[in-house]
């Protein structure tokens, strides 16, 4: 799946294209149940940002509607997920500050 123009395709079509294997990227994400959910969100929140640079990319073409509906629809996709990471993030830095301090953990 590249994030690219293929040579020959036109720009509608690339377009379409790679927008729709970043939706079906991160919708493959959401639904792998095999253990590794936080890089999985991670990587949907990827996906969805990829999906936003493209609705930026051609906002012209799209007209003012359809883009603003598009942005609002990834960045609240975005959003929601990074709750989830955030989440992640900070019990790891917990747990790597509580493993670097060692015995000098406050109880």
């Amino acid at each position: 799946m590249d994030y690219r123009l293929k040579q020959g395709e036109s720009v509608p079509e690339g377009t379409r294209r790679m927008a729709a294997e970043q939706l079906d990227r991160a919708l493959e994400y959401l639904d792998c149940q095999d253990g590794e959910r936080d890089k999985h969100v991670h990587e949907a929140r990827k996906a969805t940002k990829r999906l936003r640079a493209l609705v930026r990319l051609v906002r012209r073409d799209l007209g003012d509607e359809v883009y603003a509906l598009g942005n609002q629809c990834y960045r609240a996709a975005g959003q929601r997920l990074s709750g989830l990471r955030d989440a992640t993030v900070l019990v790891e830095t917990l747990d790597r500050l509580v493993e670097s301090l060692g015995e000098d953990v406050p109880k």
